[in-house]
């Protein structure tokens, strides 16, 4: 059974499509349907939850519609800009003109991308693999993409949606592009790197998210501190970064660990990166991602007007393997101009 939160729906016209269509697919008996609430006043909910009735299966499966073949399943084509709110609900607003250069942007990017031959070849061996690691084969007709902001337009703004991203990074190699292998070059610690630089400084040398000393032992030291630093500059100050960490460890399958050992990692990162520490609990990682949003827009640009197809994973990019070297400079220096520090860049594959 799905969990949909009560409300949870597109404004405007589309709001009342979406939930007429819910009372009549229940009514037929199609749908079972257990409606949810919010009580603002006292902060009380419960998420609606919703599934197909047996009806409706048996309808689906006489139609000879298989729900595992992901490209049966078309999704409506999006605005290229979204606004949401904090419950992710979106926003209707109007388009100034910066806005509608924006809007521009995202749809030169994504017509150029139409053009392309994008494929997904993985082996028979990697597609097993696939299926152990719960991994759906990638709908390819999702290929357009979507700048999403977080309730104002200088929150968020990232790209989303192209089927490329619903992939897990090590099988993203297997993408193809105009018959060409890819290369995958990501920034090194963005996050970091763009507070270093507010600061007037570089991004430290070594790595940004290691700790050293026995007492901090662990097998996967690295990803937690890792999750740490993406964590304290996302939470406000109203919550607690530790619990924080811990429930996002605890949806990846993390072994557990306790709050203390967080809680000193938490504090080991923060004397590690002084010159930014400031920023802990301040809620400002969705600033960082207008920031790299930015950045993801005029790299693509470049490379379009250079003829070089590029897909963007937030703050990594994936072009043909005959491209890397035009995408590392469009990379450094776009980010130079923009942040005005030489970034970290790495390959991945």
């Amino acid at each position: 059974m799905s969990k949909i939160k009560a409300n949870f729906y597109p404004v405007g016209e589309r709001s009342e499509i979406t939930k007429n269509s819910i009372e009549i697919l229940s009514s037929c008996g199609y749908l079972e349907n257990k409606k949810g609430y919010y009580d603002r006043k006292t902060g009380k909910s419960r998420q609606a939850r919703m599934r197909g009735a047996s009806k409706l299966i048996d309808m689906i499966a006489k139609a000879c519609v298989d729900p595992i073949h992901q490209r049966m399943i078309e999704r409506e084509v999006e605005k290229p800009i979204l606004l949401r709110d904090e419950w992710k609900q979106e926003i209707d607003f109007s388009y100034n003109r910066k806005l509608k250069d924006m809007r521009a942007n995202v749809n030169k990017i994504n017509s150029y991308l139409a053009l392309q031959n994008i494929e997904f070849l993985p082996s028979f061996s990697t597609k097993k693999e696939m299926g152990e690691d719960q991994v759906y084969m990638p709908n390819l007709r999702r290929n357009n993409l979507v700048r999403i902001f977080n309730e104002t337009f200088d929150r968020g703004g990232r790209f989303y949606r192209h089927w490329a991203q619903s992939l897990p990074s090590k099988y993203r190699k297997y993408i193809n592009i105009n018959g060409q292998n890819v290369t995958e070059i990501d920034y090194c610690s963005i996050h970091p790197y763009i507070l270093y630089a507010w600061e007037g400084l570089p991004l430290p040398e070594g790595d940004v998210y290691s700790l050293d000393g026995e007492d901090l032992d662990c097998p996967d030291n690295r990803k937690i501190c890792k999750k740490i630093l993406l964590v304290i500059f996302n939470v406000n100050s109203t919550e607690d970064p530790a619990q924080v960490v811990i429930s996002e460890l605890n949806k990846e399958r993390f072994p557990g660990v306790n709050k203390h050992f967080i809680e000193t990692l938490i504090s080991k990162l923060k004397e590690k990166h002084t010159p930014i520490s400031d920023y802990s609990a301040s809620g400002v990682g969705l600033q960082l991602q207008r920031y790299d949003s930015d950045l993801a827009e005029k790299i693509m640009l470049r490379l379009k007007d250079k003829d070089i197809p590029c897909l963007p994973i937030h703050d990594s990019f994936i072009v043909p393997e005959k491209n890397e070297q035009e995408l590392r400079y469009a990379m450094v220096e776009e980010a130079e101009a923009l942040i005005g520090q030489t970034p970290r860049i790495e390959k991945k594959y």
